[in-house]
């Protein structure tokens, strides 16, 4: 590496400079997993001492959900979601009745993570919900046409319900 090369990669003013930054780079993922790691532990722990009933109807919901999220990975990768089914020599029902167990414990998850934010009044911003916003139409890769389309009472209870989790999720962390 010479400091000429690394300035035509961006924004770097030499070798030293590239280092630099790629040591924050790997800081921040680290520091990033480590969060991911915390909350999922958290999660779980609120999945396992929850022991209300689900509704069936939450359950097939959340179901719904999991297969919508795996179609859309999969067409952002290219790839159709029948064929990539058909790979798996799987249908979607094959997939939900695997999955059921999840379905369950992220319904859980997000009706505790609802009451905490209930009991403990903690409400996002109007800030934080339209940074999720943001973050969705900036990640979702939609076209300025399919995004005229998005239902904007849904996507801001979808933000909303991210800004207040992330701050559930800070609340909880403090109390550790």
């Amino acid at each position: 590496l010479t400091d000429e090369f690394v300035k035509g990669l961006g924004k770097f003013s030499g070798v030293e400079n590239l280092r630099i930054n790629v040591n924050e780079g790997i800081m921040l993922e680290k520091e990033r997993k480590e969060k991911d790691r915390i909350r999922m532990k958290i999660a779980d722990e609120i999945a396992n001492k929850s022991s209300c009933e689900i509704p069936a109807v939450l359950i097939n919901a959340e179901l719904e959900k999991m297969v919508g999220e795996l179609k859309n990975g999969v067409e952002r990768m290219g790839l159709k979601f029948e064929e990539y089914l058909s790979n798996l020599k799987k249908t979607v029902e094959d997939l939900k009745l695997e999955w059921i167990k999840d379905a369950e414990k992220r319904v859980k998850i997000a009706l505790a993570l609802r009451e905490i934010a209930k009991q403990e009044k903690i409400e996002p911003t109007s800030e934080e919900a339209q940074n999720e916003i943001d973050k969705f139409i900036m990640q979702s890769g939609l076209s300025e046409e399919k995004l005229k389309k998005v239902d904007k009472s849904q996507l801001f209870d979808y933000a909303y319900g991210v800004a207040r989790n992330e701050r559930v999720f800070q609340f909880l962390e403090k109390q550790l």
